[in-house]
């Protein structure tokens, strides 16, 4: 059916026609694609004009006229998310789709925010957090982040970052370039929409609950090789702030009748933010933002949450392929769960065997490495 539509949405124009008889294994590789991934085939349904790009692999024109670059970053964003896509059905390389995706993500801010300093010029600076500051983008991923100044902001710091989300935001063909997400700036929704970087590192050093100086871990500059060092690592975490980190833990874990990849004890969530607990624990400084450095400060058994860790983003990135919706639970009656077994090369009940027994082990771990399980 999926197929059908692109079929119908490139309106039989001859160009197409032609670009199939030119590129004779385009329309085998397009049919294995659409029989695959729902997500990236209404991409293509969506963005019949990517085509082209699809099998040229061209990413990297950039126009000065502001309109046609949205548009171009627009199409980046979007022909990555199809090339990474269709590669990672095929090699299940995590590491590699991640890295890409964000490469992509910190190619298309920089180039925004580059072109809007011509007409607001401006020292602002973006921090990302999230899966984007610790390079693990996936599909569907949004982009957290805060803009960041030197000084007091000013009028053009906050035309160009007014300006910055409303063109990321704002619908192009296709859609918008990214949904975004800025709830983590001190003080949250009602917090200055720019910081002066100095008054972020007194909150973070003075101020942050223990859940917000945990989201800073995640933090990275875009655009640049300098780590973050926003220097709030020496507070470590009173037994008050384990207890509360333990409630909103307890508050996130979903118990349902099926398996939750996210939210269920054990679930990424849940590993994610024991790492992170005990990194603020032992006031330790890793190598990274990323989650594998994260999870590093478990220590001896850290090796094994890491693999299930990987295992189990491996499985929900290939879900968000092959499920019509942003799906993290595993129904054995869902269509989306019969899809992500077949896309895996297991049975459906070896796929639930395998997920039921990643959690199970990591809450066994958990018990012995999250500071928040162990007495304090």
């Amino acid at each position: 059916m999926l197929l059908k539509d692109f079929i119908g949405s490139t309106r039989a124009k001859a160009s197409f026609f032609a670009l199939l008889l030119r590129e004779k294994e385009l329309l085998q590789e397009l049919a294995w694609l659409f029989g695959h991934s729902p997500y990236l085939s209404r991409i293509l349904c969506n963005r019949p004009e990517l085509l082209d790009s699809f099998v040229y692999r061209a990413q990297d024109k950039h126009s000065e006229d502001l309109g046609t670059l949205l548009e171009e970053l627009a199409e980046k964003k979007l022909l990555s998310e199809v090339i990474n896509g269709s590669e990672y059905l095929e090699d299940k390389n995590l590491q590699q789709l991640t890295a890409n995706l964000t490469s992509t993500a910190d190619s298309v801010a920089t180039t925004l925010l580059d072109a809007l300093k011509k007409e607001y010029p401006s020292k602002l600076r973006i921090l990302a957090l999230g899966k984007w500051g610790g390079r693990e983008m996936g599909f569907r991923s949004d982009l957290d982040f805060i803009f960041v100044v030197p000084d007091e902001p000013g009028e053009m710091d906050y035309k160009l970052a007014k300006r910055f989300i409303t063109r990321l935001t704002e619908s192009h063909r296709g859609g918008n370039i990214y949904s975004i997400d800025m709830r983590l700036r001190p003080s949250g929704k009602a917090g200055p929409l720019v910081i002066v970087q100095k008054d972020l590192e007194d909150y973070l050093q003075t101020q942050a609950a223990a859940w917000e100086r945990q989201a800073y871990l995640k933090a990275r500059w875009i655009g640049e090789s300098t780590h973050n060092n926003l220097g709030f690592l020496d507070r470590g975490l009173s037994s008050a702030e384990l207890d509360e980190l333990e409630r909103i833990r307890t508050q996130l874990m979903v118990e349902g009748v099926h398996p939750n990849l996210k939210y269920s004890e054990g679930g990424l969530v849940d590993v994610e933010l024991a790492a992170q607990t005990a990194v603020l624990k032992k006031k330790l400084k890793p190598a990274s933002s990323g989650t594998t450095d994260l999870i590093s400060a478990l220590e001896e058994k850290s090796g094994v949450l890491l693999k299930n860790y990987d295992r189990l983003r491996q499985i929900e990135q290939m879900l968000q392929l092959v499920a019509s919706e942003s799906l993290t639970e595993l129904s054995p009656n869902h269509e989306s769960f019969h899809a992500l077994a077949l896309a895996l090369h297991l049975h459906p009940s070896e796929l639930l065997n395998e997920v039921l027994s990643l959690l199970q082990a990591n809450v066994a771990l958990l018990k012995e490495l999250d500071p928040r399980r162990l007495p304090h």
